[in-house]
C-alpha cells in the first residue's frame, strides 16, 4: 500500500457588475457609466400614472437567470432584482414580459429585445382588462458598453406597427450603483489530506481534510470541480459552478475544513496519470460573484 501526495495551485477570478436601469456592463474591475431608458408615447397615452418599471427575463446570460426589473420612475420596490448584464456577454438575451404603470400589464407575448423594433407591437393586458400596446428595442446586443432600452407604448390598442411609433419622447436617465466583487483570499493546507493506493495504483482509501484558512476576504460557499483547465476564464468558472449546483457547500465557520470524501477520487486509478480537483470558492457582493480557485493534483 502506498501513500499518495497532493500539490496545489491557486487562481483567483474576479468580476465587476453594474446594476442599473437599462442594464449593466462590466468586466473585471472596470467601472461603467450610466444607461438610459427612452420612453415614446403614441396616440392616447396612459392617463393615470407614468411607466414605473419594465419587467423581463434573462436567457443564456452569465450569472444571471430568472426575472429582472428596470426602473423608469418612482422609488417603489420593484418586482424583481435590478437588470444587470456582464460586459461582452453576447450570448445574453433579454425579453420584456411586463410593464408597471398605473397598474401592472403583462405582455401577451414577451418582446425579445434586439437592435431594432419587432415588426409588430405586443399587446399588454392588466388584470382588470385594460390593454395597451408596446414595442421595444435595445441599442446594442453585444453589451460591450453601456446600453439603452427603447420602449414605446400606447394607452389604447390601435393597429400600431414599429414604423408608426412616433410622437413625443421623454428620456429618463438611470441612477447607477456599481459593485465590484473581489475574490476570497483564503490559503489552503493539504497536509492532512491523505489517500492510499494498491500496488496497481488504484486509490482504495482517502481520509483527512483540506484546510482553508481565512484571509481578509472570505467566501460564502465552495464546490469541488473536475472539469476546469489550468487557466479558466470567468465564464468557464461560473459555468462550472452552476454545473455543480448539487454539490455546493455553504461556508458557515471560520477556517472551514473540506472533508476528503468530497474530492471524489476513491476507486480511481493513478497508473500513469494524475487526478485533478479544483476547489472553487465563491464570494458574493450584492448579487455579483467572484471566485478563488485552488487546483489540487493527486499523484502517486
Amino acid at each position: 500500500m502506498t501513500w499518495g501526495s497532493m500539490k496545489e495551485q491557486v487562481r483567483a477570478v474576479a468580476t465587476a457588475s453594474l446594476l442599473l436601469l437599462g442594464g449593466c456592463a462590466a468586466t473585471a474591475g472596470e467601472p461603467t457609466g450610466e444607461g438610459d431608458v427612452v420612453l415614446g408615447t403614441v396616440t392616447d397615452p396612459l392617463t393615470v400614472g407614468a411607466v414605473k418599471w419594465l419587467n423581463g427575463t434573462y436567457t443564456g446570460c452569465i450569472n444571471r437567470t430568472g426575472a429582472w426589473s428596470a426602473r423608469v420612475s418612482g422609488s417603489e420596490t420593484m418586482d424583481n432584482p435590478a437588470l444587470g448584464v456582464t460586459r461582452n456577454d453576447t450570448a445574453c438575451k433579454l425579453s420584456i414580459t411586463g410593464v408597471v404603470a398605473d397598474q401592472a400589464y403583462t405582455a401577451v407575448t414577451p418582446i425579445l429585445l434586439g437592435a431594432s423594433y419587432p415588426g409588430s407591437p405586443t399587446s399588454f393586458i392588466a388584470v382588470g382588462g385594460a390593454t395597451m400596446l408596446g414595442n421595444a428595442s435595445v441599442d446594442s446586443v453585444s453589451f460591450a458598453s453601456d446600453f439603452q432600452i427603447n420602449f414605446v407604448y400606447a394607452g389604447d390598442d390601435p393597429p400600431v406597427s414599429s414604423s408608426t411609433v412616433s410622437g413625443g419622447y421623454a428620456t429618463a436617465t438611470s441612477s447607477t450603483a456599481m459593485t465590484t466583487a473581489l475574490p476570497p483570499t483564503y490559503s489552503i493546507d493539504v497536509t492532512n489530506l491523505r489517500f492510499n493506493a494498491d500496488p496497481i495504483q488504484l486509490i482504495v482509501g482517502i481520509n483527512g481534510y483540506a484546510q482553508l484558512t481565512d484571509g481578509i476576504l472570505t467566501g460564502t460557499a465552495y464546490v469541488i470541480d473536475s472539469t476546469l483547465g489550468a487557466n479558466p476564464s470567468y465564464a468557464q468558472t461560473a459555468s462550472a459552478w452552476t454545473g455543480a449546483v448539487l454539490t455546493q457547500k455553504t461556508i458557515s465557520t471560520v477556517n472551514p475544513q473540506i472533508p476528503a470524501s468530497e474530492f471524489g477520487i476513491a476507486s480511481l486509478s493513478l497508473l500513469g496519470s494524475t487526478q485533478v480537483r479544483n476547489v472553487i470558492v465563491r464570494r458574493t457582493v450584492l448579487g455579483v460573484h467572484a471566485y478563488q480557485i485552488f487546483r489540487i493534483t493527486f499523484y502517486s
